[in-house]
């Protein structure tokens, strides 16, 4: 993956982007919508911005921002359920539900304080949101609550409440009404919505602390997994005693992990709190590159620049980044057109 990076400064710390899915047809050669979520402010914000790619012009001070909303408290995570319904966690305890057009952001719901001191009533930080279709939604919090919630619906579905002890920092559906959680204190947690008791699987990463994860665009039983110490590791969950593959970044916390939608072999990138981005793709094999630690190269698509590099999303040719330099990052893989900003 040889790229392309573009660079916009926006006057905001970004804590998290998200590419609009629904744009997929037009990410190799013309226009494409991305969100961002800034933290650490007053107000805080959710961003719309459009880019277009373009032969002639590869300057990145021309993205557009076409609409923004201020939230209460740091945006802690983004999710796009279909190509215009859009998820939000917050600082505050609350998530939100947000119709995303190619113009602009409208609130749809609001799940106000979820996640709060049982004892206080204090709001805490709604940590994670993930998505299951376009009604199904699932939240967590540094409360140690893990809930599910409905489109339309006020109150959670179901209640997790006491899913951790240690503060839960991520989160994926692998199938309807299952949910993966990664925590700080080194566990990877799999729960049924429709046995809430206690976690179908939970497996640990003895002195790791897990701060990121992914699933796998086509094998959803394949989960990866990033760690304060820098540390990626691979899980296949149909024989998770261990991962199948380890490897090592950067000796940084990583922010974020993905995997490539569509790539041979589904490559991964992260970002890491030295601010860099880091590719792994498979040399060879790429069928079974997930199946052990081998033959996967790691490439460094942006440098060790001092300052977090928060956030990643993956689609297409494009890479978007947020960081704390107030920057959002572009890149670009297509041979065919530089990427230039509209």
């Amino acid at each position: 993956m040889s790229s392309s990076v573009y660079v916009k400064f926006v006057s905001k710390k970004i804590s998290k982007v998200r590419l609009k899915p629904d744009n997929e047809s037009s990410l190799d050669g013309r226009t494409s919508f991305l969100v961002s979520g800034s933290w650490n402010d007053r107000p805080n914000e959710l961003r719309l911005w459009r880019c277009q790619n373009s032969e002639e012009s590869q300057e990145a001070d021309d993205l557009k921002s076409l609409h923004g909303v201020d939230v209460d408290g740091s945006v802690t995570d983004l999710c796009f359920a279909t190509g215009d319904l859009l998820a939000a966690a917050l600082s505050s305890g609350t998530a939100r539900l947000y119709r995303c057009s190619s113009e602009c952001l409208t609130e749809l719901q609001e799940w106000k304080t979820l996640h709060e001191n049982s004892k206080t009533g204090h709001a805490m930080p709604c940590t994670g949101v993930a998505s299951y279709g376009s009604d199904r939604f699932a939240t967590i919090g540094e409360d140690g609550k893990l809930f599910q919630l409905s489109h339309g619906q006020a109150k959670p579905v179901t209640v997790v409440g006491n899913a951790s002890s240690s503060c839960m920092t991520c989160i994926t559906y692998v199938r309807q009404n299952v949910v993966a959680v990664g925590t700080l204190g080194g566990r990877l947690r799999v729960w049924d919505f429709a046995a809430p008791k206690k976690p179908v699987q939970d497996l640990g990463m003895r002195g790791e602390r897990l701060t990121c994860l992914s699933k796998h665009p086509s094998q959803p039983h394949v989960l990866a997994t990033g760690c304060y110490s820098g540390r990626l590791c691979v899980w296949d969950m149909r024989r998770a005693d261990r991962p199948t593959a380890n490897l090592v970044g950067p000796h940084s916390p990583m922010s974020e992990v993905a995997f490539h939608p569509s790539r041979p072999g589904a490559p991964l990138l992260s970002c890491f709190h030295d601010g860099s981005l880091v590719y792994f793709a498979p040399v060879m094999n790429a069928a079974q590159v997930w199946s052990h630690s081998d033959g996967v190269e790691a490439r460094e698509l942006v440098p060790a620049r001092g300052r977090p590099l928060n956030s990643l999303d993956v689609r297409g040719s494009l890479v978007a980044c947020g960081s704390d330099t107030e920057a959002i990052y572009l890149l670009s893989d297509s041979p065919a057109s530089q990427h230039s900003l509209m």
